[in-house]
């Protein structure tokens, strides 16, 4: 700023010289020219921005480079009541996303010293509680480029400038960064509004729906910027969901304030159908932008008449590090097998065509049927799939309408032709009886032979299961595939009578998964969705004591589920703060989770999850070190740029245009003031990205050598095409894919050694 008015003042100067002498001699003009086209040069470096296209937009001096930020909170350690967990709240929702606030206790505001590279959160209780003296160092250092956060009336507030009404009952709020995203505050708060207009200064974030006036503002000050909301943050969870679930997202995009790692770390399924017209090329980059490192695949469009096109879609997320699972979620095989075989279709109670929501159910018992589908899905498995999620498998339809039970015949499954033949052959009556009111067998009646039927079923999935996974074992085994088996079930340990509804059994699912090396994936019922997502952290626990070395993932399923009445959740879908303590809860003790579906998240959530994910890791810096330590694989990006990279006080070859990959474990990163590393000249081999979790890596005189571990095939690009690969020592033959400059290698699925030369 200040080059930008020398460069006025010269120019002034320089114009009124030339009016003064008008034209003599040009030469004598040149040296000023010169000085001009010098400061025109340098002007750009200050950080000035001409922002004429959109001046309303609080960005005129942001910087366009991902500045890391130094996160401290002013804590009251004598709030009480809704100012206690109002405090709380702010701690826990920015530590969710990576941004771990260290605690200046107000006692120690004197000794602190505040500077411009901080995000400084400032709760309603420490607001009103500041100095004059303080809050002037405070504004001094946002001059200079710091950000804060405050809530609340306070002195703080009032030192800021900001104009507030008389308090009036807020319930409908817009979030006008994220308008996808409505807001309703069902406990009705009395809240001050703020009456400070927009202008480019001052950027309006949430408004009462009502008035129209604002709820939440951003206003630049110098380099730096303050936020304000006029309610408490969030005095209700102590989680930080509550009033404003999306501040975190705001305050990383809109403030600059970008955590330090990320991490590519779940799964997302994903259906073509509800994508329809968005080039692959396109929902890929997306997808490894979100940091999602497999996608689950709706495999039932390959009966259409037009089947889409997986086999481009494997390749291209090949390409980018991306796994590729076959979704299946039989006796469902999509409305192209439906059509085409209409004298297959499974019966309901009614003896009619059982279609349960989405889901148009094939009869499997009738062995033609299953012939067709076990051999549709050979030729789908011919592409270079990376394993099939065997998804709610059951005659019933893992769908809500099948937990209606009897009650709701249309959705009561289990009466085709090979089944009532098989059924009377064992218990001595036609289960269609179970339905006729005139019968002894009515359901109403008979709660025996109703509970005959609810077995026989069990025994049918059970059957059906079996010779689904075995068919897809032989095909792995006969063409030495190196595929993932996932099996995803309902969890059943707080509805017991699942078991019954759905024909689900838990034990044969976990023989069936432990015989055949397959993953076991859980999601909740729906009815345990407007619960807090701590309920993930008590469902992995829970089967973690049950499967023994079986591998575990849980599923999140992300649609609109919290009803208007619900205090303490401001958005009918989870977004912002929730949705990431929903991963941090699942992931924290199975390392594995899944999403559906990466079209039902909000976009906004997307692009902040990548640092959620690596939120558990921990940082010490001292001089020139960092002390890292993280229980996954995660991404550091370089802050010195062009200096060569030590991890452990050696060499570190695992860098690429993300960042510095930093292991699992605890370790010293640190940078070299010598030797650069842009010009590459001996083109030494560099691991840019890998898909799963890398245990440790290290040059070696020719290349690297590295441990990785990953349930499925491991996806590891480099820079250069090794001339050999060993794995655990042997010299082997595994595919390589080129992508431009980069070479993806597929290394086997397990945890094995690679010697890459």
């Amino acid at each position: 700023m200040v080059k930008y008015w020398l460069v006025l003042l010269y120019l002034s100067s320089f114009i009124l010289t030339f009016l003064k002498y008008k034209i003599l001699k040009m030469k004598k003009y040149f040296p000023h020219f010169v000085i001009l086209i010098c400061l025109f040069l340098v002007l750009p470096k200050t950080g000035f921005s001409f922002n004429k296209d959109n001046p309303d937009k609080l960005n005129t001096l942001r910087s366009n480079i991902k500045r890391p930020v130094e996160t401290f909170i002013i804590w009251n350690s004598s709030a009480t009541g809704a100012d206690s967990i109002d405090q709380l709240s702010f701690k826990n929702a920015f530590k969710t996303i990576g941004l771990s606030p260290a605690l200046i206790y107000l006692p120690e505001l004197s000794k602190t010293v505040f500077h411009n590279k901080m995000l400084i959160i400032i709760p309603h209780t420490a607001a009103s509680l500041l100095s004059k003296k303080v809050i002037g160092q405070i504004q001094y250092a946002v001059i200079k480029g710091a950000r804060v956060i405050t809530d609340g009336n306070s002195k703080l507030a009032d030192r800021m400038n900001i104009k507030l009404s008389s308090p009036s009952t807020v319930k409908f709020v817009k979030d006008l960064n994220f308008p996808s995203v409505f807001l309703q505050w069902a406990d009705t708060p009395k809240v001050h509004l703020i009456l400070n207009k927009q202008n480019k200064y001052c950027h309006i974030l949430y408004s009462d729906s009502v008035t129209g006036y604002s709820l939440g503002i951003l206003k630049n000050s110098g380099k730096g910027m303050f936020l304000f909301v006029s309610t408490l943050f969030d005095p209700i969870s102590g989680e930080g969901y509550s009033r404003f679930p999306n501040l975190p997202n705001l305050v990383v995009k809109e403030m600059d304030c970008f955590p330090l790692f990320e991490r590519r770390g779940v799964d997302a399924y994903f259906d073509p159908g509800l994508e329809d017209g968005i080039p692959i090329e396109k929902l890929i980059a997306n997808w490894k932008t979100w940091g999602i490192k497999a996608i689950h695949a709706a495999a039932w469009y390959f009966y259409n008449s037009h089947s889409y096109n997986y086999k481009l879609l494997i390749s291209e997320a090949h390409k980018q590090g991306i796994l590729v699972y076959a979704w299946l979620e039989w006796p469902y095989l999509g409305e192209g097998f439906w059509n085409a075989h209409p004298d297959w279709r499974m019966k309901n109670a009614l003896l009619g065509d059982a279609k349960i929501d989405f889901l148009y159910l094939m009869d499997l018992q009738n062995p033609e049927c299953m012939k067709s589908a076990l051999n549709g899905l050979s030729t789908l498995l011919k592409d270079d799939w990376d394993g099939i999620d065997i998804a709610e498998f059951s005659i019933t339809g893992g769908v809500d309408q099948a937990l209606a039970g009897p009650e709701e015949p249309k959705c009561f499954t289990g009466f085709n032709t090979t089944a009532r033949n098989e059924f009377k052959s064992l218990y001595g009556f036609d289960q269609v009886e179970l339905f006729n009111q005139s019968s002894a067998h009515f359901w109403k009646q008979d709660s025996t032979g109703l509970d005959q039927f609810y077995k026989y079923r069990v025994k049918i999935n059970n059957r059906l299961l079996r010779q689904i996974v075995s068919s897809i074992d032989s095909v792995k085994t006969t063409d030495k595939r190196d595929w993932k088996i996932i099996f995803t079930v309902l969890d059943n340990s707080l509805h017991p009578e699942f078991d019954q509804l759905l024909g689900f059994d838990l034990t044969n699912t976990l023989k069936l998964a432990k015989e055949f090396n397959a993953t076991l994936q859980v999601e909740d019922p729906s009815s345990e969705w407007t619960r807090p997502p701590v309920r993930y952290d008590q469902l992995a626990k829970s089967y973690i004591s049950l499967i023994g070395d079986i591998p575990l993932s849980i599923d999140i399923n992300f649609v609109p589920i919290h009803p208007d009445d619900q205090k303490g959740f401001a958005s009918a879908q989870p977004t912002g703060t929730e949705l990431f303590q929903q991963y941090i809860f699942a992931d924290n003790n199975c390392g594995s989770v899944c999403f559906y579906a990466e079209s039902t998240v909000f976009k906004h959530d997307w692009e902040i999850l990548p640092y959620a994910m690596a939120s558990g890791t921990s940082v010490i810096k001292k001089k020139k070190e960092m002390r890292i330590l993280t229980s996954h694989t995660v991404i550091m990006r370089n802050p010195e740029k062009h200096r060569k990279i030590l991890v452990d006080m050696k060499p570190w070859p695992c860098y690429g245009t993300e960042g510095i990959i930093i292991p699992q474990g605890e370790h010293i990163l640190s940078f070299s003031d010598t030797a650069p590393v842009t010009g590459n000249k001996k083109n030494t081999l560099r691991l840019n990205s890998i898909s799963d979790e890398l245990i440790s890596c290290s040059e070696s005189a020719q290349g690297i050598d590295l441990i990785y571990k990953s349930p499925a095939r491991c996806l590891i690009t480099l820079n250069r095409i090794p001339l050999t690969i060993k794995v655990d020592g042997i010299t082997a033959s595994l595919k390589v894919l080129k992508e431009k400059d980069n070479f993806i290698i597929f290394a086997p699925s397990g945890k094995h050694s690679l010697q890459l030369d």
